[in-house]
């Protein structure tokens, strides 16, 4: 039985603040990040949230979910508080370090695909669960160049992951992720992801492309969403039941439409489901 979607945004300060009070009207769900969203701006939104009915989650980015020296526990401890302050409906972050001797690393960084690094995962997310009540999100990343080390494709490696994990542990999955790694490294969108667990796949993550002079995808948040992202994503949609749908833009929004337009979008194909 198909779930009603929620379709959201991943929040961004220095884009969505100026009209959060007009497009909060047409979102069903927000998604903030307490690595760059401080206390002021999150108490206005918690407040904003609040009178609209409005639910939330938080993506993160400094957890190191995939360290083998094991989670960066300061970040962990500041995402606990700031989700029980939101009552957030879930916590979520990479399949990724960002990490090394204790020093963030600037971004994420992939984690080879084999049963090591399962089982450290496995060992980390024993330990994040217990800060966390709430639902906890594991969301693929871009990869321009996969490993030739991993054992398992990437969808193997999340059916492993989650094998017989907490009830709570679940797929962020993040579509344009996916579609870049997929194109940039020779397969077909649909070959790449055919072995993920999709009934896992809580909420999902889209956004826009570039396409370099060389012919290589960009993963750069900086544009509307691409036509191959929207039949991706209905391809996705046909196989899951997420609760969350969410539009991820960084750069180049002039005004509210440019956000409208994509949750526009991703509407049509959720009405088609």
């Amino acid at each position: 039985m198909s779930i009603v979607i929620k379709i959201g945004i991943c929040y961004r300060d220095s884009i969505h603040e100026e009209f959060i009070d007009k497009l909060i009207e047409y979102v069903d769900f927000l998604e903030l990040m307490p690595d760059i969203t401080g206390y002021k701006e999150t108490k206005r939104l918690l407040k904003i949230c609040k009178d609209k009915n409005i639910d939330i989650g938080i993506h993160c980015l400094k957890s190191s979910l995939g360290s083998k020296e094991g989670i960066y526990r300061p970040a962990i401890e500041q995402y606990a508080f700031y989700s029980e302050y939101v009552e957030a409906a879930y916590y979520s972050d990479h399949v990724a370090y960002s990490h090394m001797h204790d020093v963030y690393l600037s971004k994420v960084f992939p984690v080879e695909y084999d049963m090591e690094n399962i089982l450290i995962m496995r060992r980390n997310l024993e330990i994040v669960s217990s800060f966390f009540s709430n639902q906890i999100l594991l969301e693929n990343i871009t990869q321009n160049k996969l490993s030739n080390k991993g054992q398992l494709n990437e969808g193997r490696f999340f059916r492993e992951l989650l094998k017989n994990a907490n009830s709570r542990i679940k797929i962020l999955f993040d579509v344009t992720n996916a579609y870049v790694t997929a194109l940039n490294n020779n397969y077909a969108f649909e070959e790449y992801v055919s072995e993920y667990p999709f009934e896992k796949i809580e909420c999902i993550h889209v956004s826009g492309f570039e396409r370099d002079n060389e012919g290589v995808l960009r993963d750069t948040h900086s544009n509307s969403l691409n036509e191959e992202i929207l039949i991706s994503t209905e391809w996705i949609l046909q196989r899951t039941n997420p609760k969350y749908i969410l539009v991820e833009r960084d750069f180049n929004v002039q005004c509210i439409d440019d956000v409208l337009e994509d949750i526009y979008k991703l509407r049509r194909i959720v009405h088609k489901r």
